[in-house]
């Protein structure tokens, strides 16, 4: 139970933390990731529990290191906010938890997609078509990912509830 305290909380935070200022901060998912091996530790015992953590942290870091590393969108807080929940799931929870965020990325895409065609094809006039286009390109150029990593995790632990 402390463990899903410990995830969903970070995981929210660095949500809004995405949401307003597309930063995910080192002092909310690196904490996250130390607590979750700790407590996975005493909970599973120190190999098996400890291992099944880290091993999560593993598989999710590195789903997403492999993007950050060559700039594909992702940034180093995306993957330690996926190294955090890899930690907290353990394995192989992080298996279903990659499954969540990577149908909720598509799907936030594709409405992203959408919306900037509406936009672009005049069927609503907001007041950033009258601003210069540099900011018009910023302003679309990305998707902040943290929040279908933080809705993933937080599907995958009502998943865990729910089903087991």
């Amino acid at each position: 139970m402390v463990l899903c305290l410990l995830l969903s909380c970070a995981l929210c935070i660095s949500l809004v933390t995405d949401l307003c200022f597309r930063k995910i901060y080192d002092r909310v998912t690196l904490p996250t990731i130390f607590l979750s091996w700790v407590i996975q530790g005493m909970q599973w015992g120190w190999v098996e529990g400890f291992f099944s953590g880290f091993l999560g942290c593993c598989i999710g870091a590195g789903f997403l290191g492999i993007f950050a590393l060559w700039n594909k969108g992702f940034g180093w807080g995306d993957v330690k906010l996926m190294g955090a929940v890899g930690a907290a799931l353990g394995w192989p929870r992080i298996m279903e938890a990659l499954v969540l965020v990577s149908l909720i990325g598509a799907l936030q895409a594709f409405i992203s997609v959408v919306v900037r065609n509406i936009r672009r094809h005049g069927f609503t006039h907001s007041p950033s078509e009258l601003a210069p286009k540099k900011d018009r390109v910023r302003e679309r150029a990305s998707i902040p990912y943290g929040v279908s990593i933080a809705l993933g995790g937080l599907g995958s632990l009502v998943l865990s509830f729910w089903i087991g």
